[in-house]
């Protein structure tokens, strides 16, 4: 009697266990790559998408481009913004990061005619009032060449 009600226990045990052997493992989240690089057709030119969190691991911050005032307009100066917006390529071009939706960024060229203090005064680039990155662009250009990506 006391054989059979180990064989009980041991039953008991392998039933009340059985729904969890059944179980299914949850499905891993499918790892979202931190930055996205899209070429934009007929330009050397990409389109760069990060993450939220990528975004904020570069610190990422944007200002205004602006219309020069009446004082700085003098030698076809168009656009003034941060001088730190400002990036050069190895080749000597000048471009700065737009932001034309949220945690999109693309680079755009640009006519650097001077610089006084932190301030870039162009020749030609992007609009007046146009979102450009002020903080980061040299980060979100070694993503777009893809030296590293951010994790």
């Amino acid at each position: 009697m006391w054989l059979n009600s180990r064989w009980l226990i041991a039953i008991l045990i392998l039933v009340a266990l059985l729904p969890l052997a059944c179980q299914r493992k949850p499905a891993k989240a499918a790892k979202v790559p931190p930055a996205k690089i899209e070429k934009i057709q007929g330009s050397e030119i990409s389109r760069v998408t990060l993450t939220e969190r990528a975004e904020q691991r570069l610190g990422i911050e944007t200002g205004a481009a602006r219309a020069p005032q009446p004082a700085e307009a003098g030698k076809a100066v168009q656009v003034v913004l941060s001088y730190d917006a400002v990036i050069h390529d190895i080749q000597g071009k000048t471009w700065v990061y737009t932001n034309p939706g949220p945690q999109t960024f693309v680079r755009h060229p640009v006519g650097l005619r001077s610089v006084r203090g932190d301030l870039a005064f162009l020749s030609e680039g992007p609009a007046p009032g146009t979102k450009v990155v002020t903080v980061g662009a040299q980060m979100l250009y070694a993503t777009e060449l893809k030296f590293g990506a951010p994790k």
